[in-house]
């Protein structure tokens, strides 16, 4: 099946939740729903009675779950040694303190990587969006740039144990970047253009579960590609494992 067959298939399924978040984004901040599906807008894209105080209170709690969770001055993440495990290994007391001068320039070396790619800008835009619809996907580029995507430009299916097994982004790209990218012109000459952003064109990103697997300890494959809504397929199809898969969908009371 083709991705943009399965995305209007799964717009019905997703449309009381989009709903909601554009009831919630009305009173408080409009640009984090509005009222679009896909590209077509729908009535007023930014109402005009939204309150001043929502705004606010949204903003600064997105700010202070931002900075208490990620703080700037320090290294947010830890890494202690189990020390009956270094013992085992052959550890003593004479390279412990090596040990934790190593692991404390990891933690500063993530840390580090994860200021250069703007991952504290994200995740601001991260907890504004799960306070208001509660949902956002958030996508790490092959650049290692961290990306997020409000709810109306992903979709995700589920299993009856309620994990992710498909993921479906949508994006809208230009078409010269198509042709920069190797894609050939007369397929990209045949692609209809978005409504309102001329020279334009969507671009799928499918990820779906290959392998599952029900034991915890080992981890589910996923096939990830690009498609066009021709069903041209961008690129190769990639293999990749749970925890190398790019694409992280996050709710407001789960993380998966």
């Amino acid at each position: 099946m083709k991705a943009v067959d399965r995305w209007q298939g799964g717009e019905r399924h997703r449309e009381p939740f989009i709903e909601r978040a554009v009831q919630a984004a009305s009173l408080s901040l409009p640009e984090l729903a509005p009222r679009y599906m896909g590209e077509q807008p729908i009535g007023d894209t930014f109402p005009r009675r939204f309150s001043a105080l929502a705004a606010k209170g949204i903003s600064n709690l997105a700010s202070k779950l931002t900075s208490t969770l990620f703080p700037t001055q320090r290294p947010f993440i830890r890494f202690d040694p189990d020390l009956r495990v270094f013992a085992e290994l052959g550890g003593n007391a004479d390279n412990l303190d090596e040990l934790l001068v190593a692991l404390a320039r990891r933690e500063k070396a993530v840390d580090a990587f994860l200021d250069a790619n703007g991952f504290r800008a994200t995740a601001f835009y991260l907890f504004e969006n799960l306070l208001v619809s509660g949902n956002f996907l958030l996508r790490q580029a092959p650049s290692g740039k961290f990306i997020g995507y409000r709810l109306d430009r992903f979709q995700v299916e589920r299993d009856g144990l309620d994990r992710p097994r498909m993921i479906l982004l949508r994006e809208t790209v230009t078409k010269a970047a198509l042709l920069a990218a190797g894609v050939d012109d007369k397929l990209v000459a045949s692609l209809n253009d978005v409504p309102g952003r001329p020279e334009s064109a969507v671009v799928f990103t499918v990820a779906e579960v290959v392998e599952d697997s029900l034991n915890d300890t080992k981890e589910r494959k996923w096939s990830i590609h690009q498609e066009l809504t021709t069903g041209a397929i961008l690129g190769e199809k990639k293999t990749v494992k749970d925890s190398s898969l790019p694409l992280i969908p996050i709710r407001l009371f789960q993380s998966d």
